[in-house]
């Protein structure tokens, strides 16, 4: 399995992008505990391996190779002597204390890294009783973090380590380490969170899964288990027969990216309490009648991502889905991404998708830009690809107009979800306001009541925030404009802010991150590993997304807990945005970073721009960069079989670019720039028609 496992009592998460487990069972299931096998005699372990004591010498390991383990520290008594950290399993791995050999690490609680016998690192933050420290390993590097802060790092850790902790007492060859005698002491610490490494297939997991399932009274009722590649052989049949329980009461499954084939597809799709369905990247569409199999009547949610419908028997697939459709009148929910649809066909789909609430469709292999895009509802999406630009001569923008007064007015500007209008921090009045404008300029009304200058602005179309230097966060309703409460980052100035429904995130100046929750007004978690200003964040579906001057982007789980990966780069970063996998950054060395949300890995580096990345914005299939210096706004492609050169480059701005912004569709891009007065432009491709 790639990725890592998180588990509730109502929600399983084993897909790519998951992380954190603490559900003793299935991390005992996972050996993702203190193991029996991997560990002295003198190791004591408690509540089914999630704790272990050390009385005197001892040494316990994990009983897998984890990325990520987070433990307190219970007791720790000669501090000199108490050591966690990682080691190479095998013979020799339990017959001395951590950073004894090449095979081992260990720091200790008075602030030593010890490897091959000797300390390598000294003079670091110490940790003792009560004390939560984190450990990771990416990319050969092991680093320890200490309530939150990190403490120290290491490179050329190979990935096969396992984590865990150990007591020594002996004499050790240098005097005066450990007092250049016999002391005896005691280390006790107990697992928190702990993360699942890729070499776990996805069919170790099910016979657990499958087997709580089965268990009367269990409330599992969301199950992923997308993005692990392609499954073995008779998984599909063990979950189905899991799903077929009178127990079990699973109600939403991902299978995203198993292969599974159509007729095992089938048997899922008729389970019975099963309303929510991802059947992407499996072989449900082999011909058109296993995929008219799977339309049941049940289903309120259907994604079938990247089939190729478009193709599969002559389009009968398509015909057959625009019939069907009708039918099924409980879906209110249907992506469609990737199909390689024609216009002919969205224009069908759309037609007979009246019924639903959410139709996610796209022409991003269409050859050329339509000539009159179809009109979608709101709230549903067409990605209308890169050929837009690629293929449109953009030669101006379609409208402008001054927005600000003195130089640096307006310097962020962010598009609400249905194309509508645009909010930008500042007004033509005043620093201390925000503004909502129209795509065509104009102006729709002015958010008033910050005491200090307004340098962040965030909307998921139902809220606005807004952020200013004293801290202040103000909450405004995104219909009416009208107040709806205020938030306050104590202690330094925001610096950037976004929404998603109840979450608010805040990066400050002062290095943290703060999580709020709307509807009780309060903020709920205070991230502290960056360790410089937090200057850019984004909330995605599965995670949060942070860059800081430190020159790291930081992924969190949405509920507040440690970080789960930490992507370096070589300069101080100034953009970063999710959508769906993608994870795109821009920073102070002129490039433009791509990476998979789920692995972490890097796709892509995109330069073409001879300054600084201020900004970046995704839509659909089309990345767009503002470059403050080059005075450029550049539109990249985001598909695989697409060259990485740039669709297009909009140039003819006469001062920095501060923000841009990208509808939904990729249809038109906005942005912002700072001069003598700020100014706001649209551009769309030559023979783009303004949506309805």
């Amino acid at each position: 399995m790639s990725g890592a496992c998180r588990l509730s009592l109502r929600e399983v998460d084993c897909s790519a992008q998951a992380i954190g487990a603490t559900d003793t069972a299935v991390l005992q299931r996972l050996a993702l505990l203190f193991a029996p096998e991997l560990k002295v005699a003198s190791a004591t372990l408690g509540d089914d391996g999630r704790s272990v004591r050390l009385d005197g010498d001892g040494l316990a390991l994990l009983g897998a190779v984890s990325p990520m383990v987070e433990l307190v520290v219970q007791r720790c008594t000669n501090s000199g002597g108490c050591f966690i950290g990682a080691a190479l399993p095998g013979k020799d791995a339990l017959s001395s204390y951590l950073g004894a050999d090449a095979g081992s690490w260990g720091y200790t609680a008075d602030g030593r890294i010890r490897h091959k016998g000797s300390d390598v690192q000294s003079g670091l933050p110490t940790y003792k009783a009560g004390d939560r420290i984190r450990m990771t390993l990416a990319g050969g590097v092991l680093a320890w973090h200490i309530n939150g802060q990190r403490a120290a790092e290491l490179r050329g850790v190979p990935s096969g380590v396992h984590f865990g902790v150990s007591r020594s007492g002996g004499t050790v060859d240098r005097p005066g380490i450990y007092g250049g005698g016999t002391v005896q002491g005691t280390l006790e610490v107990r697992i928190e969170r702990a993360s699942m490494a890729g070499a776990v297939r996805c069919s170790a997991m099910l016979r657990p899964l499958c087997a709580l399932m089965g268990r009367e009274g269990n409330a599992l009722r969301t199950l992923r288990l997308g993005g692990n590649g392609a499954w073995a052989a008779g998984d599909g049949a063990t979950l189905a027969a899991a799903l077929g329980a009178a127990s079990c009461v699973v109600a939403e499954l991902d299978v995203s990216g198993s292969q599974l084939a159509a007729d095992e597809c089938f048997a899922l799709a008729n389970a019975r309490h099963l309303h929510t369905l991802d059947l992407s990247g499996t072989a449900v569409a082999a011909s058109a009648a296993s995929l008219e199999a799977v339309l049941t009547g049940r289903l309120r949610s259907l994604a079938l991502r990247g089939l190729g419908l478009g193709a599969l028997d002559g389009g009968k697939a398509v015909s057959l889905l625009c019939n069907a459709l009708p039918r099924i009148t409980s879906l209110r929910h249907l992506s469609l991404i990737g199909n390689r649809l024609n216009v002919d066909h969205v224009t069908s789909l759309i037609a007979a998708a009246a019924g639903l609430r959410e139709l996610h469709v796209d022409l991003r292999h269409n050859p050329a830009y339509p000539s009159a895009a179809p009109h979608l509802p709101t709230g549903w999406l067409l990605d209308l690809g890169p050929a837009a630009w690629q293929h449109g001569a953009v030669k101006a923008a379609e409208a402008s107009a001054k927005i600000g007064g003195d130089p640096g007015s307006i310097n962020l500007l962010q598009l609400f979800p249905d194309e509508s209008r645009l909010i930008a921090a500042g007004s033509a009045a005043s620093t201390r306001n925000a503004t909502v404008y129209r795509p065509d300029a104009s102006t729709v009304g002015v958010l008033e009541g910050h005491e200090a200058d307004v340098v962040a602005v965030a909307t998921d179309g139902v809220h606005i925030v807004t952020g200013d230097t004293s801290g202040s966060l103000r909450l405004w309703d995104a219909d009416t404009l009208a107040t709806a409460g205020q938030l306050q980052h104590s202690g330094s100035s925001v610096y950037c802010v976004a929404v998603r429904g109840d979450l608010v995130v805040s990066g400050s100046t002062g290095s943290t991150v703060k999580l709020w929750r709307l509807r009780a007004r309060e903020c709920v978690a205070t991230l502290m590993e960056h360790s410089a200003r937090v200057s850019c964040v984004d909330v995605g579906e599965e995670a949060i997304a942070t860059g800081s001057d430190d020159a790291t982007v930081r992924l969190w789980p949405r509920d507040g807990g440690a970080s789960r990966r930490t992507l370096a780069h070589p300069s101080p970063l100034r953009a970063v945005r999710m959508q769906g996998d993608v994870l795109a950054t821009g920073g102070l060395d002129a490039a433009v970073r791509v990476f998979a949300l789920s692995t972490g890995q890097l796709v892509r580096e995109l330069r073409g721009h001879e300054g600084s990345v201020q900004s970046l914005a995704l839509g659909g299939s089309v990345l767009v960069s503002g470059g403050s210096d080059d005075r450029t706004i550049k539109v990249w492609s985001l598909l695989e079989d697409v060259d990485a050169s740039e669709c297009a480059t909009l140039d003819t701005h006469p001062s920095p670019v501060r923000s841009v912004a990208i509808s939904p569709s990729g249809g038109f891009v906005a942005s912002v720039i700072n001069g003598e007065g700020a100014k706001l432009f649209v551009w769309r491709p030559a023979g783009a028609k303004k949506a309805r």
